[in-house]
């Protein structure tokens, strides 16, 4: 890509096509969050390709969201714990990218902490768009 920076200018100005298409289903809050990154997958998959695109945005939304974990979790401010990571898990899942989700503990004990997450709207949302392959974005 030669002027990424005027890519993500037209991106930016041309969002509203996307939000437009989002179904009113989805919370507002979730559709500003996500419309952006989307908007640029999409528009970046027509430039570049799907496999390099994917690539771009799976390497942007895990370091991103890696720095939102550690922001979100007081990584740097409470003492490191398995029961602060397990506390913190809960309470960051009631706000945020992830509050949408639906979310059971399934165990939670001193030795292991078992979620399964029963709802993923982010997901439901990426599906809706015929964007899928965004959901999984750390490899099996």
């Amino acid at each position: 890509m030669r002027f990424p920076t005027l890519f993500l200018i037209k991106c930016k100005l041309t969002v509203g096509r996307l939000k437009r298409r989002i179904d009113p289903r989805f919370r507002q809050e979730l559709t500003d969050i996500a419309a952006l990154p989307l908007w640029v997958y999409i528009n970046m998959k027509e430039e570049i390709g799907q496999p390099r695109a994917f690539e771009i945005m799976r390497i942007a939304i895990l370091t991103g969201g890696l720095a939102q974990w550690n922001f979100q979790y007081g990584a740097a401010d409470r003492e490191r714990s398995f029961k602060n990571l397990c506390d913190a898990e809960i309470e960051v899942n009631k706000t945020g990218f992830t509050q949408w989700n639906t979310l059971e503990v399934v165990e939670r004990s001193e030795r292991r902490f078992e979620i399964k997450i029963t709802r993923c709207l982010y997901h439901e949302l990426t599906v809706s768009l015929g964007l899928p392959e965004l959901t999984p974005v750390i490899p099996d």
